[in-house]
């Protein structure tokens, strides 16, 4: 069997490095779903750290606050605790380019005045 390529549309390095920037510490990163024809993949983040131990505040809290974390194109849907004391977050990644879109700008006229 061979290596399964999966599409990323955010590398992942950007989510760790956005994550440690602002205090927290990712673990293990599973791939949930990805589509590359609307630029879109769903993750599952182990949270291994978080700052000022925000986790007292409930679930709710702790997914705005990770929110802050990213720019417009990564999307927290949600955050849960597991039975062990584990903190997991599902997030939502999106280029932000469609095949829609790609069509659409395929359009353009490209007359050029010189």
């Amino acid at each position: 069997m061979g290596a399964t390529t999966l599409y990323h549309p955010v590398p992942l390095s950007v989510l760790r490095g956005a994550t440690a920037y602002c205090g927290w510490k990712i673990g293990k990163i599973e791939q949930i779903t990805s589509d590359f024809a609307t630029t879109t993949a769903k993750y599952k983040l182990e949270i291994v750290d978080m700052p000022k131990n925000l986790s007292i505040y409930g679930a709710q809290i702790v997914a705005k606050q990770f929110q802050h974390c990213f720019a417009a194109d990564i999307t927290v849907n949600r955050v849960w605790q597991s039975k062990n004391g584990i903190w997991y977050a599902e997030i939502e990644a999106c280029a932000g380019m469609t095949q829609e879109s790609l069509i659409e700008t395929d359009h353009v006229s490209h007359d050029f005045p010189f």
